[in-house]
């Protein structure tokens, strides 16, 4: 899922990805990103990324996917109440 902060500057992604092993999931993982633009400098935009990721595997599976229906939620809104640095670079 995408949402959009209300200025327009901000946007979070969640979404989940998964392997298998022949017809079996070996690994799930659950992401969200946090997307802002920045500018790198003077009128130079750039897009600065906070990343969470949660994994999961084998026999763990099924537990994660059904703990994950209530704790997504709280995962968004810890990155949205995350405080990101600011970052400068050099040329």
């Amino acid at each position: 899922m995408v949402s959009e902060s209300p200025d327009g500057k901000e946007f979070i992604v969640d979404f989940i990805l998964s392997e298998s092993q022949g017809n079996e999931l070996s690994t799930v993982e659950f992401n969200v990103y946090r997307y802002q633009r920045v500018e790198i400098h003077p009128n130079q935009p750039g897009v600065q990324v906070c990343a969470y990721s949660k994994r999961a595997y084998d026999n763990e599976i099924t537990a994660f996917l059904n703990r994950l229906k209530n704790d997504r939620v709280a995962f968004i809104n810890e990155m949205i109440s995350l405080k990101i640095p600011t970052v400068k670079l050099s040329k």
